[in-house]
Formats: structure tokens, C-alpha cells, sequence
């Protein structure tokens, strides 16, 4: 990997942190549930 791009990388994850991205998918990711009492991201 040359030097730039990882100069490049860590500028982008530095910029994912401070928007706090969090690329963990759970219930509060969606509006609506089929099931209230149940979270099945795949249904």
C-alpha cells in the first residue's frame, strides 16, 4: 500500500469517528417492525 493512500484511509476513518458512523445494523436502524416484540433483520 503506497503512503498516500493510507494518508487517504486514515483521513476517511478519522472522518467516519467524528460523525460517530456506527456500522452496526440493529432495530433502530428501521422505522417499522413487523413485530414489536422481535427483531429479525432478515425477515
Amino acid at each position: 500500500m503506497s503512503l498516500r493512500i493510507a494518508i487517504i484511509g486514515a483521513g476517511m476513518a478519522a472522518g467516519l469517528y467524528a460523525i460517530k458512523f456506527d456500522p452496526v445494523s440493529e432495530r433502530r436502524n428501521f422505522t417499522t417492525v413487523k413485530n414489536p416484540e422481535f427483531f429479525k433483520q432478515q425477515i
